[in-house]
């Protein structure tokens, strides 16, 4: 053996243990500097970050999987009292929340992926025109703001996140979920996460963890983000029998769970979205879509959506549950101070917009009080109940078009996909989406939830994704799918 042979890989092994020392180096002066700054267990949690990112970036599902699971287990309302969630929702020295942070890191694990090589990028194609529509409108808002009064930082960067929350999810899902194996996983761990938010709900409620609401009592979630996560998860329930397909037992048990966690949140405006999708779903799932039926559902859905915008359905009830359905009046609106704040705010939002109806306010402009309200809370005039006006205060008359093309586009992939696709749990899921969009416009008559609510936002966007999705593998040939489910149409979810 020559000395050269013995020097070489001598060489290279110093080589790797002078780069692994650099990085030990690094890495230990980046957790001194934070330890200095902020505490040891910050410092800990940076560690654990560091060490976790490799592997997230390295599996663009497992990345996904972290982002919303994160979303949906901490909650962003002071009525949940675990300070530690808050603090993920908060701004850090990047600006970005630790959410956004990591919805970030999905989107670098999907960009890593699909740079290999035999790694097709995909886009979510049902939905690209009103995802673009949406950006375009977000465009639109900054340069009113910014040629108008002006932006300031925070109200830029705050809005970049809250759209972020919508756009990113669709294409990492549809680059991530590339199977029906993948597919069946992921409901099945989202319907696993549904259930163990409604018992957490209730255990909160029982235990008196969660925050007594002035007038309500306790609520399970006033976020409204598990509230329609378990009318969802609702809608299949009810609607899987009438299709002929069978779900897991564990489904079927949970189902008094999440909806007895779905009545505590007291939401007058879910109980009155549930009410007219699970008839919808009754209706379609059962194929009894006759033209008798037609007409019936269509005033069923006038009536719904009067209801919620007379009585300005928003807020927790006044009371017990009975108390808090009986309220779903016109008549009883100025019984709640909550309810007489929307008309009040109706009242400065609509003059404001109309002074300057094509372009909108701007993002990050406040709307001008010229009617008293009954209270106020922090940053209300950026922020306006009733979800049309909301994209129209901020951007302008393309907003109102980008929010109708994307709830249409949504709810039209949930109904078109669950006549055209092949697998049951394709079929039952795109329904369930589908008409659970229908609710969520309803709600969104008189509480504004995308883009303005960030775990409400990541949900729904969580659903275009699936929708994508289903998409993409109803145009696939069934020999490039995974192994069709049993032929009685059960659903095997692994959650």
């Amino acid at each position: 053996m020559s000395v050269i042979s013995v020097v070489r890989p001598n060489r290279r092994r110093f080589a790797r243990a002078g780069g692994h020392l650099i990085w030990i180096a690094g890495l230990a002066a980046v957790l001194a500097g934070v330890t200095y700054k902020v505490g040891v267990l910050a410092a800990l949690l940076v560690l654990a970050g560091l060490l976790a990112l490799p592997l997230l970036l390295n599996n663009p599902r497992a990345a996904f999987l972290t982002w919303i699971t994160v979303v949906v287990i901490a909650e962003n309302t002071a009525d949940w009292n675990i300070s530690a969630f808050d603090k993920l929702y908060a701004k850090t020295p990047v600006y970005f929340s630790i959410i956004f942070l990591l919805l970030l890191v999905a989107a670098g694990a999907v960009l890593l992926d699909v740079i290999r090589p035999r790694r097709e990028a995909r886009m979510p194609e049902f939905f690209v025109p009103a995802l673009v529509l949406v950006t375009i409108a977000m465009l639109f808002g900054f340069a009113t703001a910014a040629l108008g009064p002006g932006i300031a930082k925070f109200e830029a960067l705050g809005a970049v996140q809250d759209f972020g929350f919508l756009l990113l999810p669709p294409v990492i899902l549809v680059n991530a979920i590339r199977t029906t194996g993948e597919l069946r996983r992921l409901v099945g761990y989202l319907a696993a996460l549904t259930v163990l938010k409604s018992a957490a709900g209730i255990g909160a409620v029982v235990g008196g963890f969660t925050t007594a609401e002035v007038g309500l009592g306790r609520l399970s979630y006033l976020a409204p983000a598990i509230n329609w996560m378990e009318m969802v998860y609702l809608l299949a329930v009810v609607a899987a029998p009438l299709a002929g397909t069978r779900l897991p037992r564990w489904m079927l048990w949970s189902a008094p769970l999440v909806l007895a966690s779905f009545l505590l949140g007291q939401r007058r405006s879910f109980w009155l979205a549930a009410a007219l999708v699970l008839m919808l779903a009754v209706v379609i799932a059962s194929r009894r879509t006759t033209r008798r039926l037609l007409l019936p559902a269509v005033g069923l859905t006038a009536v719904m959506v009067y209801l919620a915008a007379a009585t300005g359905l928003t807020g927790p009830v006044q009371g017990a549950l009975i108390a808090r359905a009986t309220s779903i009046t016109p008549t009883k609106v100025t019984t709640n101070e909550q309810d007489r704040y929307r008309l009040a705010e109706l009242h400065n939002v609509w003059p404001a917009i109309m002074r300057q109806p094509l372009e909108g306010l701007g993002i990050g402009v406040p709307w001008p009080e010229r009617a008293p309200l009954p209270f106020e809370f922090p940053f209300n005039h950026y922020f306006t109940h009733f979800a049309v006006l909301y994209w129209w205060m901020t951007c302008g008359l393309m907003g109102v078009a980008a929010y109708f093309l994307l709830m249409g586009t949504t709810i039209a992939a949930g109904l078109r996909l669950w006549w055209q696709a092949r697998e049951p749990l394709e079929r039952l899921t795109a329904l369930a989406l589908g008409l659970g969009t229908v609710g969520l416009v309803v709600v969104e008559l008189t509480t504004t939830i995308v883009p303005n609510d960030p775990r409400g936002t990541a949900v729904f966007a969580t659903s275009i994704g699936i929708l994508a999705v289903i998409h993409q593998l109803a145009r696939k040939r069934p020999s490039d799918l995974s192994p069709p489910a049993p032929a009685d149409g059960t659903v095997h979810l692994q959650g």
